[in-house]
């Protein structure tokens, strides 16, 4: 009879169980694999429906939670209450998924008892603590309790080696969410809700944008939603206005074939100059308004319009043509090469970087 090996997979949340499943599941058809569940109940309102949904066994339960819980003591109160199960039940390993609090306090209490860490999903890396914040740092202190690391991508597998961990200790798996995706694919089906907003939307494009993170609560959130990305790469798009505001938003229009016609106004950018306008290879755009505190860069492709008023951001025209029946404002940065061919008035109070090949009016 072969004997079985203990091993302990440790997690709390929605994430960290829809990507165990498929490990756990795994881990269940090993002939010399015994695999322990241990729930800490740091998502428990959120983690019970999902592990009814993905069939996943739990055999110890941690009620961590308490009200009002800082980090802090989240991280405290979950080391605590694990490590002496542990103790108790003396596995083998001890499998972590991803960056959660409950993920670094296993890794911590794994630790202090000398028992190794598998870490699954390991070396993704933002390179910023604070964003995603605390995730950035409980992967890099994760990484250094771990013992084997599981890493996702190739580039994962880069980072772990340039913070030093020897290339033996690594094993490129791929991700798990492959997995579970491929698991529930079969039978999934659109809730009503959902089903009513696709029916809202039916004949549009949409663009689906996870924006849960405490990082993008306030200001970041709004900027989001008021313009996430258009991009008209071919064909023509008509709009009556845009709104591209926000970390990360961006209009694109790109190639010989793509063509946007804007009707009343586009706003592009906010007072952290956030908001892109990118009108290039060929494109053809007409802005019959262009409000601009953002970047806009017009290279290779037409630009027409009445108005532009560029108050707090930067243009650049290169090897462009630019049409506009009425006023360029200019209060910031305008940079127009010897290339491209400009046509309008200007008004201006800032410096403007002119080359030659352009046709401004001064007033």
């Amino acid at each position: 009879m072969a004997v079985l090996h203990p091993v302990v997979a440790v997690f709390g949340t929605r994430p960290e169980a829809i990507k165990f499943a498929p490990v756990l599941a795994a881990c269940k058809n090993h002939p010399a694999l015994d695999c322990v569940t241990a729930v800490t109940g740091q998502q428990a309102d959120l983690l019970r429906d999902q592990l009814d949904a993905l069939r996943i066994e739990v055999h110890h339960r941690l009620e961590v939670m308490t009200p009002g819980q800082s980090l802090p003591d989240l991280l405290a109160n979950t080391t605590r209450s694990l490590s002496p199960l542990l103790r108790k039940l003396a596995p083998r390993a001890v499998l972590v998924q991803g960056d959660t609090t409950t993920a670094l306090a296993a890794a911590l209490a794994a630790g202090f008892e000398g028992l190794p860490v598998v870490h699954i999903e390991a070396g993704l890396r933002s390179f910023s603590l604070t964003s995603p914040y605390p995730e950035e740092a409980n992967r890099i202190l994760i990484t250094h309790a771990t013992s084997l690391h599981c890493a996702a991508t190739a580039g994962n597998v880069v980072n772990l080696i340039n913070e030093g961990v020897a290339p033996e200790a690594i094993a490129l798996t791929g991700n798990p969410i492959v997995d579970a995706l491929a698991a529930v694919l079969p039978q999934a089906r659109a809730s009503a809700e959902l089903a009513a907003v696709f029916a809202r939307q039916a004949g549009r494009r949409m663009v689906t944008l996870t924006v849960h993170r405490r990082e993008n609560f306030g200001p970041r959130l709004a900027g989001y939603v008021s313009a996430a990305l258009v991009r008209v790469m071919d064909g023509t798009q008509a709009a009556e206005s845009i709104v591209n505001r926000g970390q990360g938003s961006l209009l694109q229009i790109r190639g010989a074939n793509a063509q946007l016609t804007v009707s009343g106004a586009v706003t592009n950018g906010n007072h952290d100059g956030a908001g892109q306008i990118e009108v290039s290879e060929g494109a053809n755009a007409h802005i019959n308004n262009l409000i601009n505190d953002g970047t806009v860069d017009v290279s290779d492709a037409h630009l027409t319009g009445e108005g532009l008023n560029n108050r707090s951001g930067a243009v650049a025209v290169n090897t462009a043509t630019v049409g506009l029946s009425g006023r360029l404002m200019n209060s910031a940065l305008l940079t127009i090469d010897a290339t491209s061919v400009v046509h309008g008035s200007v008004s201006t109070d800032r410096g403007i970087h002119p080359h030659h090949g352009w046709d401004l009016g001064r007033e």
